[in-house]
C-alpha cells in the first residue's frame, strides 16, 4: 500500500494543494506559451492552413476518444495496491494506440470526403502516428498522481509542451504550411515518451490479464462514455464549422476559442486532477468532503468570473492589438465563448466529484444532456446565425445542463442548494463590478492608445477582482482566501497591509 493511502486528510490536503500549485504554475507557463504561438501561427500561417490543421486534429481527437477505456481514472481511485494491474492497463494503452492509428491512416480518405476539405486525408495520416507513439508512455506515472508527487508530472508536461510549441512555431516560420505543425506536434510527443521512462523509474511490463482488465473497465466504462461526450461539446463546435462553414470560419472560431476557454479550462482541470485524488481518498469523511469540494466550487466560480468580465470588456482591445485584421470577428465571439468557458469549468469541478465519490454514471447522464441540447440546435444557430449562432448553441446548453447538476449535487451533500447559489452569484456580481470599471476606464482613457487601454484595463480588472473577493470572504465565508493563504505566502503579505479596521467593518456588514 503506497503512503499516500495512509495519509492523514490534514496532510492529504496539504499535499493537494501543494500539487495543484505545481500543476498550475506549469498549466499557466504552458498557456501563455501557448497563446503566443497561437497569436504567431496566425500571422505567419495563412487562414486556410491554421483551419486545416485545426480539423485533423480535431478529427484525430474525436476517434482518439472512441476508444478511451478510463484505465487510468480507474487506477486512480482504486483502493489499496494497484501493482498487479498496471501492466495489465499499459498493454490495453499500446494495444488501443495501434488499433487507433490503424484506423485513422485507413479511414483519412473517407474522413476528407465527408469534411470536403483538400488536404485533410494527407495530414490524418501523418498524424495517425501520434495515438501509435502515446500508447508507450510510461504507466508508472499513475503512481506519482496516487501519490500527489506532482513535481514530475510537471516538469514531464512543461518539457512536452515547450517542444511541442518551439518547434512548431520553428517549422511553420521555415515552411509555412499545416504539416509543419503536424511534425512539431510529433516530436513533443516523443520527447514525451522518453521522458517518461526517466522521470519514473517504476515502470509496467508488456503482459494482460482478462479479469483484470474487466475489473478496471468496469469503473473506467462510464469515465470512456463521460470523456466522450465531454470532449464532444468542447469540440463539437470544431466539427460543427468544419462541416458546414467555410475552412476559414474554422481557423476564426478556433483561435476564439483558445482564447476564451482553454486558459480556464486548463486551469480547472489542473484542479480537478488533483482533488479528484483528494476527493477520492475523502469518500469516507463527509464533512471533509464537503467543505474541500464547497471551497473548490467557490474558487472556480470566481475565476470564471473573472473570466467573463474580462473578455467582455477587453475582447475588443485584445483583438485589435494581437491579430490581424482578417480575425476581427474573433472580438464578437470572446465574451460567448467565455460564457461557456465558464460552465465547462465548473462542469469539470462537478464531474470529478461525482466519478471520485464513485457515482461517474452521473456525469455521464449530465454530459449526455448537454450534448442532446447543443446538437437540437446547433445546425439551425449555425446556418442562421454563423459562428455567433454556434457560440450561443454551446452556452445555453450548458446553463440548462447545470440546473441539474446543482440539485443532485446539493442532495449528494446533504445541503441547501442556496449554498451552491450564494457561490455562484456572489461571484457574478463581483464580475459585473469588474465589467462596469473597465468599461468606464475604457471610456475616460479613450484617446491614450489601445496599449494604454489594454494595461490599465487588466489592472483594474485585476485589483476589481482582488478587493471584491477580499469583501465576499469576510462577508460569506467561502474558505477561498483561506485556501490559497495557507500555501500563498505572498497573499499573506498582501492581506496583512489591507486595512485592519476596514477589514473589521466589512465583518461587521
Amino acid at each position: 500500500m503506497s503512503n499516500n493511502d495512509n495519509a492523514s486528510p490534514g496532510k492529504l490536503g496539504e499535499k493537494a494543494v501543494r500539487g495543484s500549485m505545481w500543476l498550475s504554475a506549469s498549466s499557466l507557463l504552458s498557456r501563455v506559451l501557448g497563446a503566443g504561438r497561437l497569436l504567431i501561427l496566425a500571422a505567419i500561417l495563412p487562414q486556410s492552413e491554421l483551419g486545416l490543421f485545426g480539423m485533423a486534429v480535431v478529427v484525430m481527437l474525436f476517434v482518439e476518444q472512441l476508444s478511451q477505456t478510463g484505465m487510468r481514472q480507474a487506477l486512480i481511485q482504486r483502493e489499496g495496491d494497484v501493482r498487479e494491474y498496471i501492466s495489465t492497463a499499459w498493454t490495453s494503452q499500446i494495444l488501443r494506440g495501434l488499433i487507433l492509428g490503424a484506423l485513422l491512416f485507413s479511414f483519412a480518405e473517407p474522413i476528407e470526403r465527408f469534411f470536403a476539405k483538400e488536404d485533410l486525408a494527407e495530414l490524418l495520416r501523418l498524424l495517425s502516428a501520434l495515438p501509435v507513439m502515446q500508447g508507450f508512455l510510461n504507466m508508472g506515472f499513475v503512481y506519482l498522481e496516487r501519490e500527489m508527487q506532482f513535481d514530475k508530472i510537471v516538469i514531464h508536461r512543461t518539457a512536452v509542451s515547450l517542444a511541442d510549441i518551439l518547434l512548431s512555431v520553428l517549422l511553420a516560420w521555415i515552411w509555412p504550411c499545416a504539416t509543419a505543425l503536424v511534425c512539431g506536434r510529433l516530436a513533443g510527443v516523443l520527447i514525451g515518451i522518453v521522458l517518461s521512462f526517466s522521470l519514473e523509474r517504476r515502470r509496467a511490463s508488456f503482459s494482460f490479464s482478462m479479469l483484470r482488465f474487466r475489473e478496471l473497465y468496469r469503473f473506467g466504462f462510464w469515465v470512456f462514455v463521460s470523456s466522450l461526450l465531454s470532449f464532444t461539446m468542447v469540440s463539437g463546435g470544431d466539427l460543427v464549422t468544419g462541416k458546414v462553414l467555410p475552412i476559414e470560419a474554422l481557423a476564426v472560431y478556433q483561435v476564439a476559442y483558445s482564447l476564451a476557454c482553454m486558459p480556464l479550462m486548463e486551469f480547472m482541470r489542473i484542479l480537478a486532477t488533483t482533488m479528484y485524488t483528494a476527493f477520492s481518498r475523502l469518500q469516507g469523511d463527509k464533512d471533509r468532503l464537503l467543505s474541500a469540494f464547497l471551497r473548490v466550487f467557490a474558487l472556480a466560480c470566481m475565476l470564471s468570473a473573472c473570466s467573463i468580465a474580462g473578455f467582455s470588456a477587453l475582447g475588443s482591445t485584445f483583438t485589435s492589438l494581437f491579430l490581424k485584421p482578417e480575425y476581427g470577428f474573433v472580438s464578437a465571439l470572446l465574451p460567448v465563448l467565455s460564457l461557456w468557458g465558464a460552465s465547462r469549468a465548473l462542469g469539470s469541478v462537478n464531474s470529478v466529484f461525482f466519478q471520485a465519490i464513485g457515482r461517474p454514471a452521473l456525469a455521464t447522464i449530465f454530459q449526455a444532456v448537454m450534448v442532446v441540447l447543443f446538437f437540437i440546435q446547433v445546425i439551425p444557430l449555425t446556418v442562421r446565425f454563423g459562428l455567433l449562432g454556434l457560440a450561443w448553441g454551446l452556452v445555453i446548453a450548458g446553463t440548462v445542463s447545470h440546473i441539474g447538476r446543482f440539485i443532485v449535487l446539493a442532495k449528494l451533500l446533504d445541503i441547501r442548494i442556496s449554498m451552491l447559489c450564494t457561490r455562484a452569484i456572489v461571484p457574478a456580481l463581483v464580475g459585473l463590478v469588474a465589467y462596469l470599471v473597465c468599461i468606464l476606464l475604457l471610456q475616460l482613457f479613450s484617446g491614450f492608445g489601445l496599449w494604454f487601454q489594454f494595461a490599465t484595463g487588466t489592472l483594474a480588472l485585476v485589483l476589481t477582482f482582488l478587493f471584491g473577493t477580499i469583501i465576499s470572504e469576510y462577508r460569506f465565508k467561502f474558505g477561498i482566501l483561506e485556501f490559497l493563504q495557507r500555501h500563498l505566502p505572498g497573499l499573506n503579505r498582501l492581506l496583512e497591509i489591507f486595512p485592519l479596521q476596514f477589514s473589521r467593518s466589512v465583518k461587521g456588514l
